[in-house]
């Protein structure tokens, strides 16, 4: 008797036993009453989330940044009272812990009293890292507790970001000082570039006196050596006659009134030298009571800038190093988009942190390059008011040997004016006269070297002068140009918002699900075929014959065959339902159906094996064999974040294979991967019919091919 005689009669022998036939019905049904209970809700688990008490405890007393007063405590307050995110109670410390004992929270977040006071010490020597505490109930839901558990990470994030906003703003509040030390220092250089030019001006002036009058003071040395030589020959021809003496007593007079011309011009000139030298000795004040301190603040404040900028850097590579140590202990967080955004968000920081610190360094090696420069300049105009004093001394002394000059010159106008009333005196005079006019030949070739000596100076004076113009003309451009750059330094709220928070988030979702159900539909499926084959084996016998079967194969064909037809009804109604009634969408219909089908035969083919071998272990075989796919399949969690020993099991299960397959269809839209996942069912079909094919024949050759009492 062949195979499909033997299924005529199996069948026929179904349908005239109604109870059965019922039951059979009643069984193909499961599988539909399960994916309709399963699949029809389309509501998430997040969707909600504002019901899930959540209790919040704010003790935070607040503090002052600067001058102004901050509480950061009272600010996430305000935020959390504008969402939804979750059922947030803002209650006591008592009433928070005393809602925990009771089971009404699944949470409570605490902010410490001195949460804003620590957030204030970042530019401290000694700063406090603020903690945000929180008490979890995880016993009363699991999933409640990663939820919750989430929503303090975004907290301590948004936290996170207002505290790195104020430490920004005190940061950038810190440029308006610089920039007004920079302004300053460029008044005060420019005093000095119009001081310098008044002190250029002088030196200039003073330098063309000394040289216009060069040429007369070498004129009168020359002369007095002359008036020396004539004071001799005068003394030797003194009776040559009273012309001679008349011309010689107006002569005299002559040169009194010279040496008169004389005292005047070096009158002026010391009155100029020391003009020159309270100027020298103004500027020399003002370079070290003011312009040298002021750079050396500018000096400190801007190496407190770069510490404080260190700080933070390390501050912020710390807190990454942390999280992702953080992460390495809980690897399961590697998912999680907001922790993984925050450890983006923390390296972000710290590289802006590290940027920040090399641009401030020319800031800080220009100061520094100020402080020396006007150190330089302070110590080159002391060098130049010391030489202004020397030279107030030297011309102080030649005016008293112009005053000796003068003098000498006015006895020898009066001796040559006794000349004529007395020859004896004019005798003794001429001789007077002769050793007077040695003393002015020495001091006036004495004056000429000095007048010479003095010129050098003053024309180093005014190139000394002319440098500390240019000096302080390039100082005070360039503290204008620093003051202008840091002006341009945008502190407004929008830029602090963009340092604080630097990175934002764009992405897209590709094969997205329409509803939560989409997500757990392949594993629905699956599990509702599995089940149906193994309670169908509860109402068909899977192995006794209606009659006796001519061989092995016709026995076992006719077996398959039967239990086919109904893998096949119950792939068509569980798939048909899931599309018609439960409006799942997929990405297509006939693969969708065809695939279910096919399933729904890989799963008999599994159960068919175990109930003819083992009967009722054989059922229970199954079911265990169902219930170790449950967790191992990427149902419950995708199959990389299994330990490894479940990850290589996982690779044996057929679960793994029809999940997939059926996610390809629903959500991924990906066919070659859904072949693939065919190719590796297919293989379970086929080896495990041919092993039931192989235990058919060997209970054929063992006389078990004996007639069913009932179906």
């Amino acid at each position: 008797m062949n195979g499909f005689r033997l299924l005529g009669m199996e069948l026929s022998k179904l349908k005239a036993q109604k109870g059965v036939l019922f039951s059979l019905i009643g069984v193909l049904l499961i599988p539909i009453v399960y994916v309709a209970v399963l699949l029809s809700s389309t509501w998430g688990p997040y969707d909600y989330l504002n019901n899930l008490p959540v209790a919040l405890v704010n003790n935070d007393e607040g503090a002052t940044s600067g001058d102004d007063p901050i509480n950061v405590g009272d600010d996430l307050v305000a935020d959390l009272k504008k969402s939804n995110t979750l059922g947030w109670a803002f209650v006591s410390s008592e009433e928070a812990q005393k809602g925990l004992e009771t089971q009404d929270y699944y949470m409570v977040i605490e902010i410490p009293k001195d949460f804003s006071q620590k957030v204030t010490t970042v530019l401290d020597a000694n700063p406090q890292v603020p903690e945000l505490k929180y008490i979890q109930n995880e016993g009363l839901n699991f999933m409640a507790a990663q939820v919750t558990r989430s929503a303090t990470e975004k907290i301590r994030e948004q936290l996170g970001n207002k505290i790195t906003e104020t430490y920004t703003r005190t940061l950038f509040s810190k440029f308006g000082e610089i920039n007004t030390g920079f302004a300053s220092g460029a008044d005060g250089s420019q005093k000095i570039f119009e001081g310098t030019t008044s002190l250029s001006d002088g030196t200039s002036l003073l330098l063309k006196s000394l040289t216009d009058k060069s040429e007369d003071i070498q004129k009168l040395a020359n002369g007095a050596q002359t008036a020396e030589s004539g004071a001799g020959q005068l003394l030797s021809s003194i009776r040559g006659g009273t012309g001679d003496i008349n011309k010689l007593a107006a002569g005299s007079k002559s040169l009194a009134q010279g040496v008169g011309e004389l005292k005047t011009g070096s009158a002026q000139i010391l009155g100029g030298l020391k003009a020159a030298n309270e100027g020298s000795n103004g500027l020399t004040s003002g370079l070290e009571s003011k312009l040298v301190p002021g750079s050396m603040q500018i000096q400190n404040g801007m190496i407190k800038v770069t510490e404080t900028t260190k700080q933070l850097a390390a501050g912020s590579q710390g807190l990454t190093a942390g999280m992702k140590a953080f992460l390495a202990k809980h690897p399961e967080l590697a998912t999680d988009v907001e922790f993984m955004t925050l450890v983006g968000t923390s390296d972000a920081i710290t590289k802006g942190l590290v940027q920040f610190d090399q641009e401030v360094q020319p800031l800080k090696a220009g100061a520094e390059q100020l402080a020396g420069g006007l150190t330089q300049a302070a110590a080159g105009s002391k060098q130049v008011s010391n030489g202004l004093s020397q030279l107030v001394a030297g011309q102080t002394a030649a005016a008293a040997g112009i005053d000796k000059l003068q003098a000498g010159a006015n006895q020898v106008a009066n001796g040559n004016a006794s000349v004529a009333s007395s020859w004896t005196k004019l005798n003794n005079g001429v001789s007077s006269l002769q050793s007077g006019l040695s003393q002015i030949s020495t001091g006036n070739s004495t004056v000429a070297t000095g007048w010479e000596a003095m010129t050098l100076g003053v024309t180093t004076l005014d190139n000394g002068a002319k440098q500390l113009q240019s000096g302080s003309k390039e100082l005070s451009t360039g503290l204008a140009g620093g003051a202008d750059e840091i002006a341009q330094i945008q502190v407004t709220d929008a830029n602090i918002a963009m340092f604080s928070n630097p990175v934002g988030l764009s992405g897209e979702t590709v094969n997205g699900l329409n509803y939560y159900r989409d997500s757990t539909a392949p594993y629905i499926l699956s599990l509702a075929l599995f089940v149906g084959i193994l309670i169908l084996s509860f109402v068909i016998d899977f192995k006794k014959p209606v009659v006796t079967p001519g061989s092995a194969f016709s026995w076992y064909a006719s077996k398959l065959m039967n239990l086919s037809i109904f893998a096949i009804a119950q792939g068509l109604l569980v798939s048909l339902f899931a599309l018609l009634f439960l409006q799942l969408q997929v990405d297509s219909v006939v693969t969708f159906v065809l695939f279910s089908v096919f399933t729904s035969l890989t799963f008999m083919a599994i159960v068919f094996f175990l109930v003819v071998v083992g009967g009722n272990v054989g059922r229970f075989v199954a079911l265990a064999f169902l219930v170790l796919q449950l967790s191992t399949t990427g149902s419950n969690l995708p199959i990389p974040m299994l330990p490894e020993n479940l990850q290589a099991l996982s690779k044996f299960l057929p679960l793994t294979y029809s999940n997939a397959g059926f996610k390809s269809i629903i959500s991924l839209g990906d066919t070659s991967f859904l072949l693939a996942n065919v190719f590796v069912l297919f293989m379970f079909l086929v080896g495990f019919a041919i092993l039931t094919l192989v235990a058919f024949l060997f209970f054929y050759k063992k006389g078990h091919a004996q007639v069913s009492v009932a179906v």
